[in-house]
């Protein structure tokens, strides 16, 4: 799965990690804690900026490079990896009629409900983006619970954009340096 040489850290979970985790074992097929969420942004959005962008953001927070291992130690465990390539899609879909760009979203939806999460060896955030026409662009994420809850999807998304924005005016990023994941688990 991975090796010693990719580990940037290892810790113990939280006790509500480790509650989804046991439940995700005992039904790997439950969607129970697979989240799915969209939205519309006006403006022209460069997939190219936002493939770094999302890479940056990889490479920023170490719980989007988790992965939970059971078979370490005598506890469970989420292993940080060095590296993580985010899973990434970006399709132009303006082509299409109204009608057909809604149904092409709804057939991505669920194909991506369908993929659920394997916590052990799986990216556990993805993003697509779907360009709907000028200056119409939907975002369509999913993640798993483990990772983060609903109040976090909005400091995700801002560091994101604040990322893209910063390598769109080819300036340095306002972020200010991330705190460890591992801090509030200790916490």
């Amino acid at each position: 799965m991975f090796k010693k040489e990719d580990i940037q850290d290892i810790y113990t979970l939280t006790p509500m990690q480790e509650g989804m985790y046991y439940l995700w074992k005992v039904d790997v097929h439950s969607t129970a804690y697979f989240q799915q969420c969209s939205f519309r942004l006006a403006g022209e959005w460069e997939e190219a900026l936002l493939r770094e962008s999302l890479e940056r953001l990889f490479a920023r927070h170490d719980v989007l490079r988790t992965v939970f291992a059971d078979g370490l130690a005598d506890r469970l465990l989420q292993v940080v990896l060095k590296e993580r390539r985010p899973e990434f899609r970006y399709e132009d879909i303006a082509h299409l009629d109204a009608e057909r760009q809604a149904a092409f979203v709804r057939a991505y939806k669920e194909n991506d409900c369908n993929r659920l999460f394997d916590l052990n060896r799986d990216v556990l955030f993805r993003l697509a983006v779907f360009r709907c026409g000028r200056g119409q662009t939907v975002f369509y994420f999913s993640y798993h619970h483990i990772l983060f809850d609903g109040w976090c999807t909005g400091l995700v998304f801002s560091a994101l954009f604040a990322i893209y924005r910063s390598l769109e005016r080819k300036e340095p990023c306002p972020l200010p340096e991330a705190p460890p994941f591992k801090n509030f688990v200790r916490w």
